[in-house]
């Protein structure tokens, strides 16, 4: 019942409580952006699942990816709470007055390329001045600041505590969890990259390295793609993608 119930307000563009715990929270990220890694991190810190809205709708054709990660590890989420929904892009039903926004940032150069494969594709897409990676900035800066969190996936990765206070203090969650997260850190990431690896593909890097896809560029190459963030994002590079500059 909780379920259609949520489709039902999901898809009509329901009103909140203002309370995070009972309001719908939005996980945005371009895709090869660290998202995997996020949901698991949320929803074991959280115990809220994560999943895309279209798991609610009944005979939606879902891939597994976009399910819970605790419904194939036992992380502790509670089915029972509000989901926290996956997505690359924000539709029409989303309301900055009453839901909650998380960005995730990967370094564009990075997972730009990771998602297009080519030198030629990748540079194509930056040409685009609103392709998803700007527009997600976008959108983002344009959210009430006191409900929205950014996270980089770079400091999600080298320094996972700092990160993880941010999460559990946007959810109102205690951090009690974090100790016990960091002390299996190791298990809880192999768990992140086989479930990915499962249903979506290699993990090239694993979690472990900023700089991998990048390095494939010349450097004129490279000060090309800041050029074209720039041009299309103007005051918004310097906000929030300055420090990926060459």
């Amino acid at each position: 019942m909780k379920k259609i119930l949520f489709t039902i307000l999901l898809l009509s563009g329901f009103a909140h409580a203002d309370d995070i715990k009972n309001s719908r929270v939005l996980l945005l990220s371009y895709p090869r952006s660290g998202n995997t890694w996020t949901r698991y991190s949320i929803e074991y810190l959280t115990k809220r699942p994560t999943c895309i809205s279209a798991c609610f709708i009944e005979g939606a054709k879902v891939p597994p990816l976009n399910f819970p990660i605790g419904n194939t590890y036992d992380i502790g989420i509670d089915n029972d709470r509000e989901p926290v929904i996956k997505t690359h892009r924000l539709g029409l039903k989303v309301n900055p007055d009453e839901d909650y926004l998380i960005l995730v940032i990967r370094n564009f150069k990075e997972c730009i390329f990771r998602e297009n494969h080519t030198k030629r594709k990748s540079l194509a897409l930056l040409e685009k001045p609103n392709n998803r990676y700007y527009q997600n900035i976008r959108d983002f800066d344009r959210w009430p600041e006191d409900r929205r969190l950014l996270i980089y996936y770079e400091d999600l990765i080298t320094n996972p505590v700092k990160e993880y206070k941010k999460l559990t203090s946007f959810f109102t969650e205690g951090s009690e969890r974090i100790e016990a997260f960091i002390n299996e850190y190791d298990l809880h990431r192999q768990n992140c990259i086989a479930y990915y690896q499962r249903f979506s593909g290699k993990s090239t890097t694993k979690g472990k390295k900023k700089l991998h896809h990048s390095k494939k560029f010349f450097p004129c190459e490279l000060a090309k793609m800041d050029q074209l963030a720039k041009k299309h994002l103007g005051e918004l590079y310097d906000k929030y993608l300055i420090h990926y500059s060459e």
